[in-house]
């Protein structure tokens, strides 16, 4: 009995959430130059950059040394999202006789190459080079115009509004909140101390009552009255200082759960599926038998 998978992938609920550094393709640009080869003199001239406008490659340039064609370039510093660049090589070649503005150009794969080129997981720091060897046994003829195309893609964790990263799950724990309560402490330690300081005032005031000394009620009643404005200046400062906390405390709380609402939507995978698969017969009847195949994404 032949098998014949048939394949119908039906999602039908969300089951878990799981956290990603999803990484993607976050940018792909080129750099193509056409140039006028020939490998039995070793000549190779720039006849014209057809682009130039990528913004993390640069210093783009190809010569012809000793039977190699070398390709030189520049890849600008990763970024705080960067994970790694892909790096390609494409070839054209157009015989001398042709023109390269009415098409007919050969696609071929460059063979023999060697150097920085594939996959670059480190910062790409100064310059970078690719090795051809002995294009002559690759090309169609030694003489001839030769586009050389250098792709480069960016790869990387994309940055969401309001800095969100897939890779970086937005946290609000108890370190992240522990100077706001530092600093909710310490305005009610002045609050009470406020407080302690008004009653020692107030004390002051009835001993400056119930004296007959003169010179000691006059005393008492000074020592009241700067307490009391102590007190006053500290209360006050201190329900200043617990108010302020609270709104910086209120308004980190809130960009929390704007960044963790933008996190939750964009960086997490849950997936239930369903695979049906059915075997049929070598006269296409369905059979009895078949397969039921589950995949839980987590």
């Amino acid at each position: 009995m032949k098998t014949l998978p048939y394949y119908i992938i039906i999602f039908l609920t969300s089951l878990s959430s799981s956290t990603n550094a999803q990484v993607i393709k976050l940018k792909t640009e080129k750099q193509r130059s056409l140039y006028t080869i020939d490998l039995i003199d070793e000549k190779m001239n720039e006849k014209e950059n057809i682009e130039t406008s990528a913004n993390f490659i640069a210093d783009f340039t190809a010569t012809l040394s000793t039977g190699e064609i070398i390709i030189n370039y520049k890849l600008a510093t990763f970024k705080p999202n960067s994970n790694h660049y892909t790096v390609f090589l494409e070839t054209k070649f157009w015989h001398h006789t042709d023109n390269p503005i009415d098409g007919n150009a050969i696609d071929f794969p460059a063979k023999k190459i060697r150097g920085d080129i594939g996959y670059m997981d480190k910062n790409p720091e100064g310059l970078k080079q690719i090795i051809w060897t002995n294009p002559i046994y690759c090309l169609p003829s030694a003489k001839g115009k030769l586009e050389i195309i250098l792709t480069v893609e960016h790869w990387g964790v994309e940055i969401l509004p309001l800095g969100v990263q897939c890779n970086n799950p937005p946290d609000f724990g108890l370190k992240k909140k522990l100077p706001y309560y530092a600093g909710g402490a310490v305005a009610l330690g002045g609050i009470v101390s406020g407080f302690i300081l008004k009653d020692r005032a107030i004390d002051k005031y009835e001993k400056h009552l119930t004296s007959d000394i003169l010179t000691e009620r006059s005393q008492l009643y000074q020592n009241y009255e700067t307490q009391l404005q102590r007190a006053e200046y500290l209360t006050y400062i201190s329900l200043g200082l617990l108010a302020v906390d609270a709104l910086l405390f209120l308004r980190r709380r809130r960009l929390h759960l704007k960044r963790k609402k933008i996190f939750d939507e964009n960086c997490t995978k849950s997936s239930f599926q369903i695979y049906p698969e059915f075997q049929m017969d070598g006269n296409t009847n369905l059979a009895v038998q078949g397969n039921v195949c589950v995949k839980l994404t987590f």
